[in-house]
């Protein structure tokens, strides 16, 4: 599931990768407590320029198989947390995958 975010606001700074190691460390806080709460496990965060776009890519798995639903809840909650916290400054993609799966 692939979302676009923040509008673009000309040309982006680049971050550090201090400032990307900490914005994954972040980001994984706050989708540990959003698996726990939908009972889902988080398996892996990642943060990285593919092509030209920034993409957020989280991985989680539900044992028993893990729904579209599933991800689309972790989504909204993740993306409700993000755009709070504002801590991305410039345009990315949020995609909420689930194990085994290749988007």
């Amino acid at each position: 599931m692939g979302r676009r975010r923040r509008p673009n606001k000309g040309t982006p700074r680049r971050l550090s990768d201090e400032e990307i190691a900490r914005l994954k460390e972040i980001v994984w806080k706050l989708s540990e407590e959003i698996a726990n709460d939908l009972n889902v496990e988080l398996i892996d965060v990642t943060y990285r320029k593919e092509g030209k776009r920034w993409v957020l890519r989280v991985t989680i798995n539900r044992p028993g198989g893990t729904s579209l639903r599933d991800c689309e809840l972790f989504s909204r909650s993740l993306e409700w947390y993000l755009d709070d916290a504002d801590l991305i400054p410039h345009s990315y993609y949020l995609e909420v995958q689930s194990k085994g799966t290749d988007i």
